[in-house]
C-alpha cells in the first residue's frame, strides 16, 4: 500500500521502552490506514528548571517546524514533556497552522485530549491478587492525589475490592507521586508496625513497586512470601529484577493505536477499525507467581532477548566506527558538497536507517558582509536538499524544497514509514534539520552516538561558514592583491595578469607551452595538505610562473621542452622530503590544458575555463574514491561479522574494482589499521569467544575462524594474545 499521507507526532525524547511502545502503537494503527508517521523530537527532554541555554534551545527549535509543515493530522504526547513552558510554547505553534490536532493526557483550551486507558489494568492486577494468591488485605500506592490517570487506575483498585466485597481500610490507600520517597518510607513503617502488615501491595507504577520493595527486603520482610507486590507499565527493568515485578505491560501500545483511530475521526469524520492491542499482566514472581509461570511468557522473553542482543550487536558495530575520526573530518571540509560527501561516507554510524537526508535553511550561510546576522529560530520557507542517502544509490539532493513538504522524498509514491526529524543547530543559529526514516519504530536509536553524529555535522557546518567568511575576506582583499596571503604565491589574479607578457614571448620564439593544474584526492590527510604541496612547488618549480588558482588547486606554466612526468616526480620527491615518510604522500591529481587568447581578458577566460574543467574532473574523481570508501566500510562490516570467511587482498581488491595498493591505502585512512590486521584481529576476537564459551575442539575453531591450518592459527593466536589458546581457554573458566 503505498502512503497517502503523513500524521505528525510530537514526542520529547525517544529512549524509554514506553516512548517504543507508544511508537509502536501508533505507526501500527497509521501504517494500517495507509499513513507516514513524521515525528518530531527534541531529544533530550529537559526540564522547566534546569538551565537552559542556546545548545537546549537549538534542539527544541525542531518544533517550530510544524508551523510550516503540510500535514493531515498532528499527534502531541504532551504528558511526556518536563518542561510546562515549552509545552505551551508547542501549543503555540500548532494554533498558527490548521492541522487537526489530538492531545495525549493533557488539557489545553479547546484542543482535543484522550487519556489511556488506566482502570482495568489496575482492575485485573488487583483480582489476580485476591483470587489466585488469595490476598484479602490489600493496600494500594498511587501515583499523584488529583491526576486523572492516576485517579483512573486507584479506581480499579477501588471497584476490584468492592466488587469483591473486600474492606477498604482507612489507610489503605496511598500516593507515592510515581518515586521512591514515599513507598520506602510505607515500607519502613510496616516494617517498624506502624502500619499493619498487608497480604499484598497494587504498586501502580513499576518504580513504586521496586522501591517498595527492596525496602521491605532491607527491613527482613521477604517479597513474596511475607508480602506480594505488583506493579504497572511493563517496563524493561521491572523483568530484570529480582523478585521479578508482575506488571501490566501493553498500556502505551493500545494508547498509541486509540490515540491514531481518534485522530482519523476527527480527521475524516469516519471510524475505523483498531489493530486491537490490549493490556495483559506480565507475570514475574514478585506476586507469588512461580519462576515457570514467568518463563512460559516466551513471547515476552524472546523480545527481551531480541532488544539485548540487538544493543550488544550496536555496542560492539560501535566500536568499529572508532577510528572514524567524523569529528575531524567534518570539521575540516573545504565547501558544503566536502562536507556533505564525508557525512554521507560515516552515515553508518547510525544505524537502522532507510533514508538519511539533511535539509539546510536557505539562509544556513548567514549575511557574509554581516556574520552577526544569523537564523536563531524557527526554519526557512524554502529548504535545501544538502544530502539524500539511501543503501545503495543515493537520491538526487543540490535543490530547494518547500519547507511544507518536510522532505521531497514523502511526496514520492512510497510505502507508510516512519521518519524522525531533528534540529542542526551550533552555538545559537539554526542550519537546518536531519530526518531519518525507518521501516520499523525498533530501529530508532537516538542515543550518544547519534547526538554526538548530529553534533559533528553541526560544527562542521560552523566550521564551513567560518572559512567561507574568511574566503570571502580573503578575495575581498585579494581583489586589490596579486599574492596569497596564506602562501605568498601569485594568487589567480597575480598568475593571470601575468601569463600575457610571458605567453606572447613564447609565442614569439616558437616554443609551446601548456598549463598545468595540480590538486589532490585526500582531503581527509591530518596534515595541511595545500601549505606542504605550496612549498613543495616553488622548490621544483623555482624557474617557471606558479601560482594558486584556489585553496586546493595550483597552477605551473609548463615550456614543452620541460618533461611534465619528469616535473611531477620530482615535485613527489620534495613532498617525500617534507613529509619524511612516503607513505604520507598526498594523492595527485594533474592536468595539462591549453592556453588560448591574446588578449589579456581572453587569457583570463581561458584560465577561468580550464579551471572549472579540472575542478569537476577533481570532484568526479573524489566521488569515485567516495563510493570505493562506502564499500570499504560495509567490506569492513562484513569482515568483522564473518571472519571465517576466506578473505585475501586480491580478490577484494578485484570485486571492488580498484588496485591493491589504493584499496589499502584508502582502508588505513579510514580506519587507522590495515586490512590484515583487521582480519587478524576480527579472526582472533571470534577465537576467544568460541574458546571461552563452547567445548570445540582448537581444530574445529580454527576451522571456523577461517584458519586452514590448525598450526597457524595457533602459532597466531600465541602470537597476538601471549598465550596459547587452551592457556586462553583455561584463563576463562
Amino acid at each position: 500500500m503505498n502512503s497517502i499521507g503523513k500524521i505528525g507526532l510530537i514526542m520529547p525524547e525517544i529512549t524509554d521502552p514506553l516512548d517504543y511502545e507508544l511508537l509502536d502503537g501508533i505507526y501500527g494503527q497509521a501504517e494500517k490506514l495507509g499513513y507516514d508517521v513524521v515525528v518530531f523530537t527534541g531529544v533530550l527532554n529537559s526540564m522547566s528548571d534546569e538551565k537552559r541555554d542556546y545548545y537546549t534551545e537549538g534542539f527544541d527549535n525542531i518544533y517550530s517546524l510544524i508551523c510550516k509543515s503540510s500535514l493531515d493530522g498532528l499527534i502531541f504526547a504532551a504528558d511526556r514533556f518536563r518542561n510546562d513552558q515549552l509545552v505551551h510554547r508547542i501549543f503555540d505553534y500548532i494554533a498558527q497552522t490548521d492541522i487537526p490536532v489530538l492531545a495525549l493526557e493533557y488539557k489545553h483550551g479547546m484542543t482535543p485530549y484522550i487519556n489511556a486507558e488506566q482502570h482495568d489494568g489496575a482492575y485485573a492486577m488487583t483480582k489476580h491478587l485476591i483470587e489466585v494468591h488469595s490476598c484479602r488485605k490489600l493496600y494500594c500506592i498511587a501515583g499523584f492525589p488529583g491526576h486523572e490517570p492516576s485517579e483512573e487506575r486507584l479506581h480499579g483498585f477501588i471497584d476490584a475490592m468492592n466488587d469483591f466485597g473486600l474492606d477498604i481500610g482507612e489507610n489503605s490507600i496511598f500516593y507515592g507521586n510515581y518515586w521512591r520517597d514515599i513507598p520506602e518510607q510505607i515500607a519502613r513503617d510496616i516494617a517498624a508496625g506502624k502500619i499493619e502488615y498487608p497480604d499484598g501491595v497494587v504498586c501502580l507504577s513499576d518504580s513504586m513497586a521496586i522501591y517498595f520493595g527492596n525496602e521491605l527486603s532491607r527491613n527482613g520482610i521477604a517479597v513474596p512470601d511475607a508480602v506480594k507486590i505488583t506493579g504497572y507499565d511493563g517496563m524493561w527493568y521491572s523483568a530484570m529484577h529480582t523478585p521479578i515485578t508482575t506488571t501490566i505491560c501493553g498500556r502505551d501500545r493500545q494508547f498509541g493505536e486509540t490515540a491514531v483511530c481518534r485522530l482519523y475521526e476527527i480527521m475524516t469524520g469516519k471510524s475505523c477499525e483498531a489493530v486491537g492491542n490490549t493490556q495483559t499482566i506480565r507475570y514475574g514472581t514478585s506476586c507469588g507467581c512461580s519462576y515457570e509461570t514467568a518463563a512460559a511468557q516466551s513471547g515476552f522473553l524472546v523480545s527481551l532477548q531480541k532488544k539485548v542482543a540487538k544493543q550488544l550487536f550496536r555496542g560492539f558495530e560501535k566500536k568499529s566506527f572508532l577510528g572514524a575520526d567524523f569529528i575531524s573530518k567534518m570539521s575540516d571540509a573545504e565547501n558544503l558538497s566536502a562536507l556533505m560527501d564525508t557525512v554521507d561516507n560515516v552515515g553508518h554510524i547510525l544505524s537502522g536507517w532507510k533514508w538519511l537526508d539533511i535539509a539546510l535553511c536557505e539562509d544556513w550561510q548567514s549575511d557574509l558582509d554581516n556574520p552577526c546576522n544569523f537564523r536563531q529560530h524557527s526554519f526557512s520557507d524554502k529548504m535545501y536538499l544538502a544530502l539524500s542517502k539511501r543503501y545503495g544509490e543515493n537520491d538526487k539532493s543540490g535543490y530547494y524544497f518547500p519547507a511544507a513538504d518536510i522532505l521531497p522524498a514523502l511526496e514520492k509514491s512510497h510505502e507508510p514509514m516512519i521518519t524522525v526529524l531533528t534540529s542542526l543547530h551550533c552555538k545559537g543559529q539554526i542550519f537546518g534539520y536531519i530526518a531519518m526514516s525507518f521501516d520499523s519504530h525498533d530501529d530508532i536509536e537516538l542515543d550518544d552516538y547519534f547526538v554526538n553524529w548530529t553534533d559533528a555535522v553541526s560544527s562542521g557546518l560552523h566550521s564551513l561558514q567560518k572559512r567561507l567568511y574568511i574566503n570571502y575576506i580573503h578575495q575581498q582583499m585579494e581583489s586589490f592583491s596579486t599574492k596569497d596571503a596564506v602562501t605568498g604565491m601569485l594568487n589567480k589574479r597575480g598568475f593571470t595578469e601575468a601569463l600575457p607578457g610571458i605567453l606572447n614571448e613564447l609565442r614569439k620564439s616558437g616554443k609551446g607551452h601548456c598549463l598545468l593544474l595540480i590538486s589532490w584526492l585526500d582531503d581527509t590527510a591530518a596534515y595541511d595538505v595545500a601549505g606542504i604541496v605550496a612549498n613543495a612547488l616553488k622548490k621544483a618549480a623555482a624557474n617557471q610562473l606558479c601560482g594558486r588558482l584556489g585553496e586546493n588547486v595550483f597552477s605551473v606554466l609548463m615550456r614543452f621542452e620541460n618533461d611534465t612526468e619528469l616535473f611531477i616526480t620530482e615535485l613527489k620527491n620534495e613532498l617525500t622530503a617534507t613529509l619524511g615518510n612516503p607513505a604520507l604522500l598526498p594523492e595527485l591529481f594533474t592536468g595539462e590544458y591549453e592556453i588560448s587568447g591574446k588578449l589579456p581578458s581572453e587569457i583570463e577566460r581561458s584560465v577561468d575555463d580550464d579551471y572549472r574543467l579540472f575542478s569537476e574532473k577533481r570532484s568526479s574523481e573524489l566521488n569515485k574514491n567516495y563510493t570505493y570508501r562506502e564499500q570499504i566500510y560495509s567490506l569492513r562490516r562484513e569482515i568483522i561479522t564473518k571472519p571465517q570467511l576466506d578473505w585475501n587482498i586480491p580478490d577484494i581488491s578485484r570485486k571492488l574494482g580498484i588496485s591493491k595498493t589504493h584499496l589499502q591505502r584508502l582502508y588505513k585512512e579510514l580506519f587507522s589499521t590495515s586490512i590484515k590486521d583487521d582480519i587478524i584481529l576480527s579472526r582472533m576476537n571470534r577465537a576467544m569467544q568460541l574458546l571461552a564459551h563452547t567445548d570445540l575442539r582448537v581444530q574445529e575453531i580454527a576451522e571456523q575462524c577461517g584458519y586452514k591450518n590448525e598450526n597457524h592459527f595457533m602459532r597466531q593466536f600465541k602470537e597476538k594474545n601471549g598465550m596459547t589458546a587452551l592457556q586462553y581457554r583455561k584463563n576463562s573458566v
